[in-house]
């Protein structure tokens, strides 16, 4: 019975020894987003970066985001240089798409008839003209997440950063909701934590570009640089291949364990 007693032991130090180890977390910080102080962490082990953030929403890309009158999903200022106040001119805009200056308006055989074109920095190759609505990822219709410089290159470059098309996984840590996601936009410098109207709405939030998201730092983003193909997928694909990159990363408990080892978040 000693015998037996001692094997159980030393079988049960082994499994605990094993499960230990599979949620070990050697990280460490890899960028810091200057505005709200936010630490972008990787494994030793793993390209993938992880954070803990706030979330606004990004209209870009839904055909409904911006129009002439201003009642569109989200405030035509989010999309251009404007004042809330004041008549746009000239046309400074980042979000809308111009055609000789002036913003381009959908026709009747675009899918939001007179509402301005929104793109987003992830476009479908194979719709060449600029001013097709479904040459971008759809803010309505596809989870997705913008990343600041800090964190993407748009060129791709072999340098830890993600690029556009890449795979992610986002958790709402208020509620347990998540959702996978695609890397669809570049926001601005010194800001991170955005993401689609789609992505909110799985994540259970409020999904209003103009007062929804979530202002505290309740939402935890994972990012495998170099996971796409450059090029936009369907929620089907992008769960397909974001569920084989979460499990082999180690799973959503360590992605959880990892960031709070160690004062991290």
């Amino acid at each position: 019975m000693k015998t037996l007693s001692k094997i159980a032991l030393i079988a049960v130090g082994i499994t605990y020894a094993i499960t230990a180890n599979a949620q070990s977390c050697d990280k460490k910080g890899w960028q810091t987003i200057r505005e709200d102080s936010i630490k972008v962490w990787k494994r030793s082990d793993n390209p993938a970066f992880f954070f803990k953030s706030k979330m606004t929403i990004d209209a870009d890309g839904s055909p409904r985001a911006y129009n002439p009158p201003n009642t569109g999903l989200d405030h035509i200022c989010n999309a251009c240089a404007c004042n809330h106040n004041q008549p746009i001119k000239p046309w400074n805009c980042y979000g809308i798409v111009l055609v000789d200056g002036q913003p381009y308006i959908q026709g009747a055989n675009d899918p939001a008839p007179g509402y301005y074109v929104s793109p987003t920095s992830l476009v479908d190759r194979t719709r060449t003209r600029n001013t097709d609505p479904r040459r971008y990822v759809d803010s309505e219709k596809i989870p997705y997440i913008a990343l600041p410089p800090e964190v993407i290159n748009q060129q791709c470059r072999p340098d830890g950063k993600a690029c556009l098309g890449d795979i992610g996984f986002v958790l709402n840590t208020r509620n347990g909701r998540s959702a996978f996601v695609i890397v669809a936009d570049q926001g601005p410098r010194n800001k991170i934590g955005e993401g689609s109207i789609a992505l909110a709405r799985a994540l259970d939030i409020n999904s209003s570009p103009i007062n929804g998201g979530v202002n505290s730092a309740s939402i935890l983003y994972l990012v495998f640089p170099k996971s796409g193909n450059g090029s936009p997928k369907s929620v089907q694909q992008i769960n397909s291949a974001g569920s084989a990159l979460l499990q082999s990363w180690g799973g959503q408990q360590r992605l959880e364990d990892c960031l709070n080892q160690h004062g991290g978040g």
